[in-house]
């Protein structure tokens, strides 16, 4: 039991902190609350950056680091 809370406790705080930032300009209580507009995508939109040339220039090991074999 007591590994079971040792494993709950910190997912389920882990869990509530990943919320997305709230709007603080909605009025989300009371009788009649402003709620935001529902999303119904499957997948979220995501912004996938464009790849660029690299021209002539090739990627380099750090110093003292080497390419495993």
């Amino acid at each position: 039991m007591i590994r079971f809370a040792a494993v709950a406790l910190p997912l389920a705080i882990l869990v509530s902190a990943c919320q997305d930032s709230s709007d603080p300009s909605l009025e989300q209580t009371g009788a009649r609350p402003e709620l935001p507009a529902q999303n119904d995508a499957l997948v979220p939109a995501m912004d996938i950056p464009t790849s660029e040339n690299w021209g002539d220039e090739l990627p380099t090991v750090p110093e003292g680091s080497r390419l495993p074999q």
